[in-house]
């Protein structure tokens, strides 16, 4: 089959200091449009700007069955369109999302939960919002269609930025699409600011000068999407279960109002059952291919190999849509912006999901980022300078406690026994005010 045609322009500034597209002064470019990008959009909308939103696909991404919204990124969608009623965001998120009880902190070599992290009424009334599970396809369903409900918004699906200039009129950025005729034609779009929230392999960000590339963890998420009618009947519950084994663990939760079971599987790469190739493997990115209903024999063998109890093998042999996902994460944070060119979510700090955070992280961007261009709406680099400054702090604190979990979860030896003592006798305020920080923020 041949390639198709590339209709290209020449990247070049405004010839005068006019802009040539009418409202360029409140106009901003995001590409992506993915949690981050939707977010971003009804955000800077919100402000006041007009977005045009670039989706390389052609659809919005929900990767992953399941997402956890935690009070943090609650607050921030609910107060999105909070005068709606019942069609706020705030609402649908609760009518479609499911609110567990509680997590159960197990270990996977043994039977009975070791303590539990409550999320019931005393949770919500410390937070003023409730913890919610939902499916990532839930959310981005609810976030298009209040992105479509703004005139201001205008998203193109099958669209990619594929060039991004800086210069004292704005950013200027080729964006290539199909077009009428079937051939890729590219356009020169002037705008205020361009927002690269395309993703952990972000284009945007190669031109953020001093950005950082988020590299391969080693390990391999499995992703199951269970009926519940196949799920272990003694787990069929209002919890979030999360088991923990040396070099492994595993969360499930409810999804689709109970219907479905969510199960996420952290393995090494090399027992991940996902090729042996090392981090070639997995860099071309995205789901690696899986076509059986249950986890690879490898996988099922290495987490039973250490005596796991009866109820956490009923999970690993669960029949279900399983998918394998490369953990990728930032190992430091580099440059959020160049300019008018500036990342939010993935594409600035790609984090490890052992706090749960990725996506909540990306949403409360969204937030701090439009404050900034509020407070300076005449210049986007200072608008993407004051959002860093603001951010940066809070995301590196959130990037330790993920990494510091994993260590915690993974444990082997006297510290499993030593964590495994904190857990079942520390008290429930010992979690809760350790959690403060995170689940208690509010932007601005």
């Amino acid at each position: 089959m041949r390639e198709p045609e590339v209709r290209e322009q020449g990247m070049r500034a405004p010839a005068s200091g006019r802009p040539r597209v009418r409202g360029q002064r409140r106009l901003i470019g995001i590409a992506g449009a993915g949690i981050a990008g939707l977010t971003a959009a009804l955000a800077l909308e919100r402000k006041g700007y007009q977005v045009r939103l670039f989706e390389r696909r052609a659809a919005v991404p929900d990767t992953g069955a399941g997402i956890q919204i935690s009070p943090n990124a609650f607050h921030v969608l609910a107060g999105l369109n909070r005068d709606a009623g019942a069609s706020s965001l705030g609402a649908l998120l609760q009518s479609v999302g499911f609110a567990p009880e509680r997590i159960d902190l197990r270990d996977g070599l043994l039977d009975k939960p070791l303590g539990a992290f409550q999320l019931g009424e005393a949770f919500r009334n410390r937070y003023g919002a409730p913890y919610l599970v939902l499916g990532r396809s839930d959310l981005a369903a609810l976030l298009l269609n209040a992105c479509r409900a703004r005139s201001n918004i205008d998203i193109t699906f099958g669209a990619r930025v594929v060039e991004a200039a800086n210069h004292k009129n704005g950013v200027t950025v080729m964006v290539e699409a199909a077009g009428e005729s079937g051939t890729l034609e590219a356009r020169e779009i002037t705008l205020m600011a361009l927002v690269g929230a395309d993703g952990v392999r972000s284009a945007v960000a190669g031109r953020v000068r001093g950005s950082e590339a988020a590299a391969f963890t080693g390990h391999i998420a499995w992703r199951g999407l269970i009926d519940k009618a196949d799920f272990p009947q003694n787990l069929r519950n209002t919890t979030t279960g999360l088991w923990q084994l040396p070099n492994a663990h595993v969360v499930h939760y409810p999804l689709f109002q109970g219907r479905m079971v969510n199960v996420v599987v952290v393995v090494p790469h090399h027992i991940s059952g996902a090729g042996n190739g090392g981090e070639n493997t997995v860099q071309a990115g995205g789901w690696l291919t899986h076509k059986e209903r249950r986890l690879p024999p490898e996988v099922r063998e290495v987490l039973k190999s250490d005596g796991t109890a009866e109820p956490f093998q009923s999970i690993i042999n669960s029949e279900g849509t399983w998918g394998a996902w490369p953990l990728f994460a930032h190992s430091r944070l580099g440059a959020w912006h160049t300019g008018a060119i500036g990342l939010v979510g993935d594409a600035a700090h790609a984090m490890v999901p052992y706090a749960a955070q990725g996506g909540c992280a990306a949403i409360e961007d969204a937030a701090v980022l439009a404050d900034a261009f509020e407070a300076h709406a005449d210049n986007a680099s200072a608008a993407f300078a004051a959002y860093a400054k603001a951010r940066k702090p809070r995301v590196a604190r959130i990037m330790a406690l993920s990494r510091s979990n994993r260590r915690i979860y993974h444990h082997g030896g006297p510290m499993r026994i030593a964590r495994n003592l904190v857990m079942r006798h520390a008290p429930a305020a010992f979690f809760e005010k350790r959690m403060d920080w995170l689940y208690g923020w509010r932007a601005g």
